[in-house]
């Protein structure tokens, strides 16, 4: 026997550093299982999506098992490739760790399917290769990553430079879309109130009667130019039947949801005298007190996942190109992010869980401020531009009906513009293909309807209006 033998073969790791890595990966496992519920919530879905996380979760736990067995394999496969090309092999841990979260920002509930099946499956992989064949394909993966990473990520700054210099080119809807802000840069105005439009007096005169549209983006008007927004559009259609002493105020808040807005009225709305609220109504103002409620629980996936590549053009641009694919083969052209956050609001409200009664309360806290200052309000439901097909999503419709069915029960009067929207080409209904937010025609159709809806109702009649 040759005297160099004993020396080539490699070293068993301590038989301590082998039990306290199967101990890890079992309490891995363990916390994998409990987690499962909370997993399936959040990435599950339904249909493919549910059969995709179903296998991830399974490969997940195959892999744990089997890597368990494998655990002196894995430690001589780690230190033979630290030992020959250290740099590369830290080269290779961070460019897989920014693709790992590429693929999530990119893919998001997908891209944690992926990388559950992708992950489990290149273990599972190499625990079939013998040791010297694992050594090979490691080798030959540390010698062609530094190129193929570099190619990669070059062809991303590329494309994020380029769309830099052509935000128009970015797309994608208008929810979340970092290039808004460059082109909407000299767009809007603001008051010594933080409202949009001109100055306004804290309490107007007391010939003056003051509507107070209250609202998130939609009521704001983003992408639209102050004068186009319905606020504004409905000032001008009262004024020409009642006189120039009627006043629509623009307190729409980009972002802001039901609790939100009926806070602001609390604190300040009510102080700017008003003689009638409308409250604008948007399907997220139900799914957004999810988001808030569970801000605490994200913080980490926002700081470490979401917030460095938040600002990115082209980031964004793939993200929404993906789901466009996936909305095309899965899900029959509804946009997957509308699809999901539909449904979501809608079983909120069907097992009235505590998001909805939430927003319920709000309602009911905004039904006794009326109360309290005289002041009647009206629930003005908005849905979501219609699909090619010119009907609104059947979520969306459920959505208002169980709303409306709410407001009534509660006797506060509201207007769903669902039907007077029926008429207009979906085409019309968005800013642009890079902003999904109600376009100038969308907005003229809901400032008629409120109008139509005020005078039918009385409420553009002081008298009325005061008893």
């Amino acid at each position: 026997m040759s005297p160099d033998l004993p020396n080539d073969r490699p070293r068993r790791p301590p038989l301590a550093l082998l039990w306290c890595g199967r101990g890890c990966l079992i309490a891995l496992a363990v916390l994998w299982i409990v987690a499962r519920p909370r997993l399936a919530q959040r990435v599950g879905g339904i249909g493919l999506q549910t059969l995709a996380f179903d296998l991830g979760f399974a490969l997940f736990l195959a892999a744990l098992l089997v890597t368990g067995t494998q655990l002196r394999k894995w430690g001589i496969l780690v230190r033979n490739a630290s030992r020959r090309a250290p740099l590369r092999a830290l080269w290779l841990l961070v460019n897989m760790t920014l693709s790992a979260l590429l693929v999530l920002n990119i893919c998001t509930e997908w891209g944690v399917i992926g990388l559950m099946i992708g992950i489990p499956g290149a273990c599972l992989w190499i625990g079939l290769l013998s040791q010297s064949h694992a050594d090979s394909v490691a080798d030959s993966i540390l010698r062609r990553s530094p190129l193929t990473f570099t190619a990669a990520f070059l062809a991303l700054l590329l494309g994020e430079a380029y769309l830099q210099v052509y935000p128009e080119k970015v797309g994608g809807g208008g929810g979340g879309n970092p290039a808004l802000g460059q082109l909407y840069a000299d767009l809007y105005q603001f008051n010594s109130l933080g409202l949009r439009g001109e100055e306004i007096p804290t309490s107007p005169p007391d010939e003056v009667f003051r509507i107070l549209a209250v609202g998130d983006s939609f009521t704001f008007g983003q992408g639209v130019v102050h004068d186009s927004t319905y606020p504004q559009l409905l000032e001008s259609m009262i004024r020409n039947i009642h006189g120039p002493d009627r006043e629509v105020v623009n307190a729409g808040k980009t972002g802001a949801n039901t609790v939100h807005e009926v806070e602001w009225l609390q604190e300040t709305g009510m102080g700017l005298d008003p003689d009638l609220i409308l409250l604008q109504f948007y399907l997220n103002d139900v799914q957004r007190q999810a988001r808030t409620s569970e801000r605490a629980t994200n913080d980490w996936i926002d700081r470490w996942i979401k917030r460095p590549f938040h600002g990115s053009y082209v980031v964004f641009k793939l993200r929404r190109t993906f789901d466009g694919a996936v909305s095309a083969l899965v899900h029959r052209g509804t946009p997957v992010e509308f699809r999901d956050f539909a449904w979501t609001v809608r079983n909120h409200i069907r097992k009235n869980t505590s998001v909805w009664r939430e927003c319920a309360q709000s309602l009911l806290t905004l039904k006794q401020l009326s109360k309290d200052h005289n002041v009647p309000v009206v629930l003005v439901l908005f849905p979501r531009a219609f699909s090619e097909r010119g009907k609104p999503h059947p979520a969306n419709q459920e959505i208002h009906a169980e709303v409306a069915a709410f407001a009534r029960r509660h006797q506060i009067p509201v207007l769903d513009l669902i039907p007077a929207l029926a008429h207009l080409p979906p085409s019309e209904m968005i800013v642009s293909r890079a902003d999904h937010h109600p376009s100038p025609s969308y907005h003229q159709v809901a400032a008629e309807a409120l109008f139509q809806f005020l005078r039918q109702h009385d409420f553009l009649n002081e008298e009325t209006v005061a008893r």
